[in-house]
């Protein structure tokens, strides 16, 4: 930026022999012209304690935060500034604001806050906007706000490609799930089909053992045959009845005690 911010500190008219507020004003402008911003934010937080409403305090005291980089505290007294009834305060307090949140808003974007970074550099540009409704000579007002501009544009972009990289980001998650969805069905169907496949196997046996235990067997069965059929049948077995005892009695004659022998 062309100009960063006025660092021109003001005093204060004496309002009376030993007025702690005038003294504390100059002791902070004096820390404040050797660099040490610390000590003269010190002083100047006194003075405004003595009298709150002081608008060339709060701009002495703006000077310091943001020579501090406290710039969201060094916005906020700019602007109680701007309530001055000067008219060189007011226009000082304007751009130095505008500088304040062009600074707050770069550093949300190095910490990569785009969110907060977008709100202040969107405060700076209107900021800049205004002092140039009122001074449209202003060329430093006026670089700042293009500064400001290309700033705002760049966080923007850097938001859009963010968000585009979260939604790749989201749908490949989304793909991995309905694909590990999709695997896990398939392999809760597998195994059902394991089980239907057992199950199938397993029925034609159980059909067969039912089978087996319901049917009698075939000899069990009781035939149907005429007279002379039977009689043939217990001729038969009355003959084979007969040739078994025969058999029987050849076999055990051998077997018959013997008595009277001598060992």
């Amino acid at each position: 930026m062309s100009r960063l911010i006025a660092v021109v500190v003001l005093s204060l008219s004496i309002s009376g022999f030993g007025d702690p507020v005038y003294f504390s004003n100059k002791r902070g402008n004096a820390f404040y012209s050797e660099g040490k911003y610390d000590k003269a934010l010190e002083e100047y937080r006194k003075a405004q304690a003595g009298d709150p409403g002081s608008a060339p305090v709060d701009y002495n005291m703006a000077n310091a935060l943001y020579r501090l980089g406290k710039y969201g505290e060094a916005a906020r007294a700019y602007a109680r500034a701007m309530a001055s009834s000067d008219k060189d305060i007011r226009r000082r307090a304007a751009f130095n604001r505008g500088v304040a949140l062009y600074k707050g808003g770069s550093a949300a974007v190095e910490e990569n806050r785009l969110d907060e970074a977008e709100k202040l550099l969107k405060e700076s540009v209107s900021q800049y906007k205004t002092v140039l409704k009122e001074h449209p000579a202003d060329n430093d007002s006026r670089h700042n706000l293009e500064l400001a501009l290309e700033k705002l544009e760049q966080v923007r972009k850097r938001r859009r490609e963010q968000s585009r990289k979260d939604q790749s980001e989201n749908n490949r998650e989304n793909k991995n799930d309905s694909d590990n969805n999709k695997n896990k069905d398939k392999h809760e169907q597998t195994k059902t089909d394991g089980k239907q496949t057992e199950s199938k196997t397993a029925e034609p046996d159980d059909e067969k053992q039912d089978m087996t235990r319901e049917n009698p067997k075939t000899d069990d069965r009781p035939r149907n045959i005429s007279r002379e059929q039977a009689a043939r049948i217990f001729r038969a077995m009355e003959q084979d009845e007969r040739e078994l005892r025969k058999k029987l009695r050849a076999r055990q004659a051998p077997e018959a005690p013997r008595e009277g022998r001598d060992w």
